[in-house]
C-alpha cells in the first residue's frame, strides 16, 4: 500500500515541482550560451543573476508546496477522504515524508547547480578552482563530504517539526485557531527544540576535534563547554572541538516527531 501512496504522491506533485526545474535550466542554458557563444556582458550578467534568483526561489517554492499539500491534502476537505482510505494514518504520513524529501533534496541539488553555472557566468570559476585546491592543500577536502547526512538529518528534521506542528494544530483544542496556530506551534517547538540541542552540543562529552595546523577530523570524549574554557582562560588552542551531542539529539527528535505525529493523526486530529 505505501508504494501506491507513494506513486499518488509522486503523480500529484510531480504536476508543479518539476516545471520550476525547466524554467532553471532554460536560463542555464542560457548563461552557458551567453559565455561560450554570444559574449554580450549585459546578457551573460543579466541571466547569471536572474538564475542564481531562481535557484534561491526553487528550494523555497518546493518547501511551501510540500507544506501547503501536507495541509490541504490531510486536514482541509480533501482529508476526509484521504483518512477513510484502508491504510493507517502512519503510511500516510510516510509516503508525504519520502517524496517530501526526495523534492527538498532534489531542490538543494538545482539550487547548488544554479550557483555554480551562475557563478561561471560572473566568471570566477578561476577562484572557486584555487579556493578548492587550498582546502585539498590543507587535507580538508573530506570534510565537505560531512555536509552530506548534516543536510539530510537537517531535512528530516525541518520536515518533522512542521508537520508536527500542522497536525498539533488540527487537533480540537487549537482548531478554531486555523493555520495560526500551526505558526505558534512550530515557533514555540522550534525554539525549545533549539534550546536543547543547545545544551547537548556543549555539555555532552561526545565532539569532533578539528585541528588548525593540518586539517583533520577525530572524534573525542572532550565537550564544547571545556573548549570554550580553556580559550576564555587564555590558552593557545591547537584546534576547534564541535559538539556532537546536538546532532544526536536531533536523530532521536526527528524518530520523535515522526512518531508523535503518526499517534496524533491516527487519534486527535480534527477535520474541518
Amino acid at each position: 500500500m505505501l508504494s501506491k501512496l507513494l506513486k499518488y504522491e509522486f503523480k500529484d506533485t510531480a504536476r508543479t515541482i518539476p516545471l520550476l526545474y525547466l524554467v532553471g535550466l532554460i536560463f542555464a542554458g542560457l548563461v552557458l550560451f551567453s559565455v561560450k557563444l554570444l559574449h554580450i556582458q549585459w546578457f551573460q550578467f543579466t541571466t547569471s543573476v536572474v538564475l542564481m534568483l531562481l535557484g534561491i526561489a526553487v528550494s523555497i517554492i518546493t518547501f511551501v508546496i510540500i507544506v501547503m499539500r501536507f495541509y490541504k491534502n490531510l486536514y482541509s476537505n480533501e482529508g476526509y477522504l484521504m483518512f477513510t482510505l484502508p491504510v493507517k494514518p502512519g503510511l500516510l504520513l510516510a509516503s508525504k515524508s519520502i517524496a517530501a524529501f526526495f523534492w527538498m533534496i532534489l531542490s538543494y541539488c538545482f539550487t547548488a547547480g544554479a550557483f555554480l553555472v551562475s557563478l561561471y557566468g560572473f566568471g570566477v570559476t578561476g577562484e572557486l578552482a584555487l579556493a578548492m585546491d587550498e582546502i585539498k592543500s590543507l587535507g580538508a577536502e573530506k570534510m565537505i563530504y560531512l555536509f552530506i547526512p548534516a543536510i539530510v538529518l537537517a531535512t528530516l528534521y525541518l520536515l518533522g517539526q512542521i508537520y508536527f506542528a500542522v497536525t498539533v494544530a488540527n487537533t480540537p483544542a487549537l482548531h478554531s485557531m486555523g493555520i495560526a496556530a500551526a505558526f505558534l506551534v512550530f515557533i514555540a517547538t522550534n525554539i525549545i527544540l533549539q534550546i536543547v540541542e543547545a545544551i547537548f552540543t556543549v555539555f555532552i562529552p561526545f565532539s569532533i576535534e578539528i585541528g588548525f595546523e593540518k586539517i583533520n577530523a577525530s572524534l573525542t570524549s572532550k565537550n564544547m563547554f571545556g573548549f570554550i574554557l580553556e580559550t576564555v582562560k587564555g590558552s593557545e588552542p591547537t584546534g576547534i572541538v564541535i559538539g556532537l551531542g546536538g546532532y544526536v539529539f536531533e536523530i532521536v527528535m526527528v524518530c520523535v516527531l515522526f512518531y508523535v505525529t503518526s499517534r496524533m493523526m491516527k487519534n486527535k486530529v480534527s477535520l474541518k
